[in-house]
């Protein structure tokens, strides 16, 4: 695991390197304007693309990342409150917009047309924002809306950047960013490839929301990757097969090996002591052997977004320490 321990430092100093918030691609130009210079395959050819909107609205943290980081602030008029936060994927872009959404309450058709969108980019999880956008496009708004699902994977994540750099006419600069984050994925699968004597633990993933603590199903992202790297799913022994609350009989009969644990909005293990210090637990696997893994919400996560292969480092040394 030298190999992959290795590769998980350099892998968070690249991405720092090409991080969006501080790379300067999808920001301000010197004028003002909403331009990207994206170098090409030949050192002397640029392409310089311009958002093709200039008040958009962003009502979720993944739409409002993915819009700050190709847009770039300038031509947002609105995103979600949380992308403003320590724990956001460009907290430093998203600080330069000034109206948010609050975050965790639907925003309803009047009050997004009340910001004179000329596009709006969403997150449709629902039926009642599904309802939204049909209304916005009703009301002659473009809407780009994802369901969520886009953001369960490396891959379908990169798709989903493209498919916003399509939109907004910026197609080149939604490829630079892609195709940087793929590689960084792609490296720490290889060190995967590597390890000689692969184990398989059995995990499971908590989150804390409302007081609540859940597992997440395996369709989601820390799962995912944790299988990506060589790891079972604990979640199936006990029933788990989607996000769901959990007590201490289900995390039981789960027996996880390794328990990944969100830290939310910076909230660490707090939420979660209760129920890990239940004396009932204490022959769990991942309690006993003390094997309870914090990870930031911001590196491992749908909102992650294209710091996803910090967390996947993590992940992967974890799984094949």
């Amino acid at each position: 695991m030298k190999k992959l321990l290795a590769a998980a430092a350099v892998l968070a100093l690249a991405a720092c390197s090409h991080a969006p918030a501080s790379s300067g691609e999808a920001g301000p130009s010197a004028s003002g304007s909403a331009e990207t210079t994206t170098q090409t395959d030949e050192p002397t050819d640029t392409v310089t693309e311009t958002s093709a909107y200039t008040r958009i609205v962003a009502t979720s943290p993944e739409t409002s990342d993915m819009a700050l980081m190709l847009a770039g602030p300038e031509n947002v008029a609105v995103i979600s409150a949380s992308a403003a936060s320590p724990m956001g994927q460009n907290p430093e872009l998203a600080r330069q917009v000034t109206e948010r959404l609050e975050t965790g309450i639907n925003p309803d058709a009047e009050q997004i047309l009340s910001y004179n969108p000329d596009l709006v980019v969403m997150t449709a999880r629902f039926e009642s924002e599904s309802g939204v956008a049909e209304q916005l496009r009703a009301a002659g708004v473009e809407v780009l809306d994802f369901d969520g699902h886009e953001f369960d994977t490396p891959e379908l994540y990169a798709a989903a950047v493209e498919k916003m750099g399509e939109k907004l006419a910026m197609p080149v600069t939604a490829a630079g960013l892609t195709n940087d984050f793929l590689g960084r994925i792609a490296q720490i699968d290889a060190e995967v490839a590597q390890v000689e004597s692969k184990k398989s633990p059995a995990v499971l993933e908590l989150i804390a929301r409302g007081g609540k603590v859940m597992a997440m199903g395996v369709n989601n992202v820390v799962p995912g990757l944790a299988i990506r790297a060589g790891a079972t799913d604990a979640g199936a022994a006990a029933g788990i097969t989607r996000t769901m609350p959990i007590d201490a009989e289900t995390l039981l009969k789960a027996s996880p090996d390794i328990l990944f644990v969100e830290d939310f909005m910076g909230a660490g293990l707090e939420p979660f002591e209760d129920l890990l210090g239940n004396p009932a637990l204490a022959d769990v696997p991942a309690i006993r052997d003390g094997r309870v893994v914090l990870l930031p919400m911001n590196e491992a996560s749908s909102t992650a977004g294209l710091q996803m292969d910090k967390g996947y480092a993590t992940i992967a040394t974890e799984v094949q320490k």
